[in-house]
């Protein structure tokens, strides 16, 4: 009697083997790349958790204020964080990559339009940060974690040791690397931004306007809103200033923003809401608001969009509020808000909107 052996032949062993090859080279770049992302995410979750922790600690004991230097700031956060090496303007490199890129987003057609290289030695001072020049050169640092980052502060930066609100991003702007030295150096992946930081003309691109990513405006006082408003320079205001306001962020975004023309339309906020909510139901009325909520009240945000929109516009919550360019009364502005389970426009309420600085905005050019 003859036994059968039982078996593979060589050519179903590599038939499997080449199946098993063709799957892998398609499943772990995905897997690498999921993986980096978290590593990417977490490292920036805990940096800035330490950094805000580092501000609030310095705003409390006021010490956060009044630095004539970037200098002078940096000596001051090293008692609160562990940093490793210090470098100036003019060697930076030495402690952050000497190039990165930064992709230009189209939300209208949701690709990446452009890609643009920006060159670590062109960040020198805090003019090429942020919107506005605030006097002081960058700091290069390195921290105790492998981080690597370029810091600007902000010598006008004003204190508030009671508002538990206060997040540091009028004093000081960081652009941090969670990696360090290592590759891909791209903004918005590795590199990530605290802060008001606007590199380049624009960022990304919605209903057909170009923008700079989200900020906190810088808020100014009664006599300085005055100022601009009846400078003529930033358009024209129905309702301007309050003196019951002593604090006005809707005109510190203004200025910031060169003319109130340049803030967000009504209608580049419902572009916005219309991406991040493809399922919401049909808008409804109520006092003061106009409000689309989600179907059984139940969260309906696209995650994909949602990363893709916190990654462009420089938004670490979930949670957020931009200014529109609308005023609606004197110490009220319009503000769209974004939420798990719904999105309202806020319209005439009686609440002083202008002068709530947890609410962001964005300049068109």
């Amino acid at each position: 009697m003859i036994k059968k052996i039982l078996g593979f032949t060589l050519a179903e062993t590599l038939i499997t083997i080449g199946i098993i090859g063709v799957v892998a080279a398609l499943t772990i770049p995905t897997l690498v790349q999921n993986y980096q992302e978290k590593n990417w995410e977490t490292s920036a979750n805990v940096f800035e958790k330490k950094l805000n922790e580092a501000i609030k600690v310095m705003n409390t004991q006021q010490i956060l204020a009044k630095n004539i230097s970037t200098d002078n700031f940096v000596k001051k956060l090293s008692e609160n964080m562990k940093i490793t090496k210090i470098c100036d303007n003019d060697d930076l490199n030495m402690c952050f990559s000497e190039e990165f890129v930064q992709n230009i987003m189209n939300f209208d057609t949701m690709k990446i339009d452009a890609s643009i290289t920006i060159k670590t030695k062109t960040l020198q001072d805090s003019k090429s940060f942020d919107l506005q020049d605030w006097g002081t050169q960058t700091k290069g640092l390195m921290f105790n974690n492998g981080i690597t980052a370029l810091v600007a502060y902000n010598k006008n930066c004003k204190e508030d040791p009671y508002n538990n609100r206060f997040n540091g991003t009028n004093c000081v702007a960081v652009l941090y690397d969670t990696n360090g030295f290592a590759a891909p150096n791209e903004l918005g992946k590795d590199i990530r931004q605290f802060g008001n930081i606007n590199l380049g003309d624009f960022a990304f691109r919605l209903n057909g306007r170009n923008f700079t990513k989200a900020f906190n405006p810088e808020g100014v006082s009664y006599q300085e809103c005055n100022e601009i408003v009846d400078s003529g320079e930033y358009g024209t205001f129905k309702y301007g200033c309050w003196d019951g306001l002593s604090i006005d962020y809707w005109i510190g975004g203004v200025k910031q923003c060169g003319s109130i023309d340049n803030l967000p339309t009504i209608a580049d906020l419902k572009k916005l809401a219309e991406i991040l909510y493809p399922d919401m139901e049909i808008l409804t009325s109520g006092k003061g608001q106009i409000t689309s909520t989600c179907p059984n009240n139940e969260s309906c945000i696209n995650k994909d969009a949602l990363k893709m929109i916190k990654e462009y516009l420089n938004i670490s919550s979930d949670e957020f509020y931009i200014y529109t360019n609308r005023e609606d009364g004197t110490p009220r502005a319009v503000f769209r808000a974004f939420k798990a389970n719904e999105t309202y426009q806020m319209n005439n309420t009686g609440h002083v909107t202008k002068g709530w600085n947890y609410i962001k905005t964005m300049c068109a050019y």
